[in-house]
């Protein structure tokens, strides 16, 4: 994927967020990851199913994402605890 940030400069989007989330906090670079990969899948089924997906969806979808993901960390965090942390 390529973004024109002005009219004679092209960045790889991945350069573009290299660039953009260093020193961000990660709930932010989960933020972006999560609605980045449903933009990413909604564009995919415009493409090679033609299905319209609302934007809505898409970005509720992400929160979805968002909030599982949290959740598994949660979960991971507290069961590999040692016994001295709790």
């Amino acid at each position: 994927m390529v973004f024109n940030l002005h009219e004679s400069r092209y960045v790889y989007f991945h350069k573009w967020l290299e660039e953009n989330i260093i020193d961000v906090d990660e709930d932010i670079i989960v933020h972006v990851l999560a609605l980045c990969y449903e933009i990413w899948c909604a564009k995919n089924k415009k493409c090679f199913e033609g299905i319209n997906v609302d934007v809505a969806a898409t970005i509720q979808k992400a929160q979805r994402y968002i909030v599982n993901f949290k959740s598994t960390m949660l979960e991971q965090r507290v069961f590999h605890k040692s016994p001295t942390e709790f």
